[in-house]
């Protein structure tokens, strides 16, 4: 692959990732619904999608890092950053807000993982204080 190619194929998986990420910030965002419900069914069903779409970004990112380690630059943001100013100013000029997007989204996302990750982590405490308190009974010993 020519290193035109590369970059265009960097680019359009870079687009690809954000579609994903917004994908995925609105499965976060129902998830979170969900898990104030305590809808056990729906939720069950919504992680394998939210793991699912994860699992696509891993691998993209894993991508990526091969398509930028091709084109001589480290895979992080500091590698972008090179290539992008060795783009010509029309490929940098759609690259970065690219980018800088792609991160914005994965950021948001991480936020919305956390939150999701601490209202679980309090259910779950309660959920323990109910149950020693013997305030829940899981068909044991009454």
């Amino acid at each position: 692959m020519s290193a035109k190619e590369a970059v265009l194929t960097l680019l359009q998986a870079i687009k690809a990732d954000t579609l994903e990420c917004q994908a995925l910030q609105a499965l976060l965002v129902r998830q979170e619904k969900l898990l104030s419900q305590a809808d056990a069914k729906a939720l069950a069903a919504i992680n394998t999608e939210v793991m699912a779409s994860l699992a696509r970004l891993g691998e993209h990112a894993r991508e990526r890092s091969a398509l930028l380690q091709g084109l001589g630059v480290d895979p992080n943001e500091q590698g972008m950053a090179k290539l992008i100013a060795k783009l010509p100013t029309h490929m940098a000029d759609k690259a970065a807000p690219l980018w800088q997007q792609l991160g914005s989204q994965l950021a948001h996302c991480k936020t919305l993982n956390e939150r999701n990750g601490q209202i679980l982590a309090s259910q779950r405490e309660l959920l323990g204080e109910l149950s020693g308190q013997g305030l829940v009974d899981y068909g044991h010993g009454r």
